[in-house]
């Protein structure tokens, strides 16, 4: 279930880390496994998950996790 997402944020991070909007020590497949499994959890725990988790789950948990430090 997860592997596939898992696959996804990190190519959709790895081009952040092109364009400076992420660490590149911070990007890697664990940090891209953490959204994926916390949408598990949540729909696990909830019963369903909608947009307004998984916005919260990438900007308080995912984002936070690979930006860059300046």
């Amino acid at each position: 279930i997860v592997l596939p997402y898992e696959r996804i944020l990190l190519d959709v991070l790895s081009r952040a880390v092109e364009r400076g909007e992420a660490d590149p020590r911070r990007v890697n497949r664990r940090v891209a496994s953490v959204g994926p499994r916390m949408v598990v959890a949540d729909s696990m725990q909830k019963g369903a998950v909608d947009a307004a988790d998984v916005e919260a789950i990438i900007t308080e948990v995912l984002l936070p996790l690979a930006a860059s430090r300046a």
